[in-house]
């Protein structure tokens, strides 16, 4: 099987990340059952982050 890897750096890991993109929204994308949050940065790549609402989980 072949390894799809999303280095670290490229990833949002923390709590202040997430807020970051949070509090500042550039773009929001809403759609049932996802919402896209994008931000713009000062960084050179791209950055991406997942959360996941257990209220919003349906079981299969």
């Amino acid at each position: 099987m072949t390894g799809f890897e999303y280095p670290r750096q490229l990833r949002i890991l923390t709590g202040e990340g997430f807020k970051r993109v949070f509090d500042k929204v550039s773009l929001k994308v809403p759609d049932q059952p996802i919402l896209i949050l994008a931000r713009f940065n000062e960084l050179d790549h791209p950055r991406i982050g997942f959360v996941i609402s257990k209220k919003m989980y349906v079981e299969p």
